[in-house]
């Protein structure tokens, strides 16, 4: 009966996260990551993590839902902050990329991800973290295909983990022209 109960949890919430009532509008993917960086990273932290960024000179908006994007972002920056660790580093980065899409990038120093669980890391409850929910990584990549984009991972033993997502910019209008 746990288990049922946690289904219905988590399909709520995937439902919440797809429906939610909220305005869809053009985000600075910038400026929103700037906001996301500093949320995560307070200019007094004490995380001992060095934090990179590399943000592309010009980017296209993006047209979604702001807490969304908001949502992707900061689980994502989040994440790598912990695995990263004291002494850790954390790099984001944002380009135009190919196709009118925007890649974003967040890597970390962390240990790595291990191969026998690369499969598993955006099912629902799956967490390798002491108080984590298995949420954040199902949420990530839902809120992603929402709106047409893709996510994967690179992981490496003792190297670190990077997730890449990229988001169309344009799929209203290529949806309009088909």
């Amino acid at each position: 009966s746990e288990v049922e109960r946690s289904d219905m949890i988590l399909t709520e919430l995937m439902g919440y996260a797809k429906l939610s009532e909220g305005r869809v509008e053009k985000i600075d993917v910038k400026q929103e990551l700037k906001d996301v960086l500093v949320e995560a990273f307070p200019p007094d932290h004490t995380f001992g993590v060095k934090v990179h960024e590399n943000l592309s000179g010009i980017l296209p908006s993006l047209v979604m839902q702001r807490a969304h994007l908001r949502e992707i972002m900061l689980n994502l920056v989040v994440n790598a902050r912990e695995a990263a660790g004291i002494g850790g580093s954390v790099t984001v980065s944002c380009k135009a990329a190919k196709n009118y899409s925007i890649e974003f990038r967040v890597k970390d120093s962390g240990a790595g991800v291990p191969e026998d669980q690369r499969e598993q890391i955006f099912e629902a409850y799956f967490t390798t973290k002491e108080k984590g929910t298995g949420l954040g990584l199902t949420i990530v990549k839902q809120n992603t295909e929402l709106y047409g984009g893709e996510i994967r991972m690179e992981s490496e033993l003792g190297k670190g983990t990077e997730f890449i997502l990229t988001f169309p910019t344009r799929a209203l209008l290529q949806d309009a022209m088909l």
